[in-house]
């Protein structure tokens, strides 16, 4: 057995708030407009929030490795800017390792084909949304067993993604609750419960 278990992290309305959220509904939004080194890629006018930032930190407190697995095409993925907003927002940088994944690394293709020029492939111009080949792909890297996926968490607005998860045995815990499980302008990203989850307090809102 690895003993290893790792924090898998969707990046839009997980990492990122939405457009038109409102601290009304969400609380310690970090809008991009007063903390540029935390504005994503897209929509315009996001950003993260201070229960990311901490969710991410009981992570790695915890003992756990950060990945991300996101649907944005390889294109997308490796824009700039959202490339900085990661590495700002995890600690580290993740890209062109298996710990990243999106639409090309889903479809078996290589890390580096989608750097950000121009090509016709389609696994970089286009979305991928089933996540099982993605979180295999992070499971397998680190030499996690099956039996030990119960140890790792998913972080993730979109109740189909949880679903995967859950039935590879992963614990989850629902980004975005006021969208309904799915992806919507408003958006929160992950709730100040999550890290709840990660220091193991099974008892709270949104963990699925």
């Amino acid at each position: 057995m690895s003993g290893k278990k790792v924090c898998i992290f969707d990046i839009d309305n997980t990492l990122t708030h939405a457009a038109k959220a409102e601290c009304k509904t969400c609380t310690g939004l970090i809008p991009c407009s007063t903390n540029p080194g935390f504005c994503p890629a897209w929509p315009k006018n996001s950003g993260t929030s201070s229960a990311v930032l901490n969710t991410v930190k009981a992570c790695r407190k915890g003992g756990y490795e950060v990945a991300v697995a996101t649907a944005e095409s390889g294109l997308e993925s490796y824009n700039p800017k959202q490339v900085k907003f990661l590495q700002n927002v995890l600690g580290e940088d993740l890209y062109n390792t298996p710990m990243l994944q999106n639409s090309c690394t889903a479809q078996n293709y290589n890390y580096l084909m989608c750097t950000g020029q121009k090509t016709d492939h389609p696994c970089c111009n286009t979305e991928h949304s089933d996540k099982k080949g993605m979180y295999m792909n992070i499971m397998n890297h680190l030499g996690i067993h099956p039996s030990e996926f119960n140890n790792s968490i998913v972080f993730d607005d979109a109740q189909s993604n949880l679903a995967t998860a859950n039935s590879l045995g992963m614990k989850t815990c629902q980004a975005s609750l006021n969208c309904g499980g799915k992806y919507c302008d408003t958006g929160c990203g992950i709730p100040n419960g999550c890290v709840h989850l990660v220091n193991e307090d099974d008892d709270l809102t949104g963990v699925v």
